[in-house]
């Protein structure tokens, strides 16, 4: 990863507050800059890094991460594209096809993750991402078909 300092300096983690911790749907999820390794692939250091900001900048991306909060809340236990095909009426909210729904879910939960407000459930130990639960009896997704088990999301309770 040869980025600029410069370039990481545009982005910035934000604290949780206790009004996030709580669910308040108002408080903001993100600040205008977000961490950026987060938001773009790691390997890219031209239009990945643009499109990041992009999203932070506008606002999409924090606008995406809450209806996907509200997605979760309505079908905890959910894999990123159980979520999207359950929820259409929040793609209709943001303009998006279920196509883009379904980018959206998948890439705002780990970000999500990352702020603390969500909990993955994985089928198998990630270096990664060593604080997952793991389990490896976890069901298939329903709705890609595949046979292999899923990364499945819940929100995090608050106070937990």
């Amino acid at each position: 990863m040869n980025q600029a300092p410069d370039q990481l300096a545009l982005f910035a983690v934000r604290p949780l507050t206790d009004r996030v911790a709580a669910f308040d749907l108002q408080a903001p999820l993100h600040r205008p800059t977000h961490h950026a390794e987060r938001l773009h692939r790691a390997d890219d250091v031209g239009g990945s890094i643009a499109a990041a900001a992009d999203a932070v900048e506008s606002g999409r991306a924090e606008s995406e991460a809450r209806l996907v909060l509200l997605a979760l809340a309505r079908h905890p236990g959910s894999t990123s594209a159980e979520l999207a095909d359950r929820t259409p009426d929040l793609a209709r909210e943001l303009g998006q096809s279920a196509d883009a729904w379904r980018t959206t879910c998948a890439r705002r939960l780990p970000g999500l993750e990352d702020a603390g407000l969500v909990i993955a459930t994985a089928p198998r130990f990630s270096l990664h991402r060593p604080h997952r639960e793991v389990d490896p009896h976890l069901q298939p997704c329903t709705t890609s078909q595949r046979t292999l088990r899923a990364i499945r999301w819940r929100r995090k309770e608050p106070g937990a």
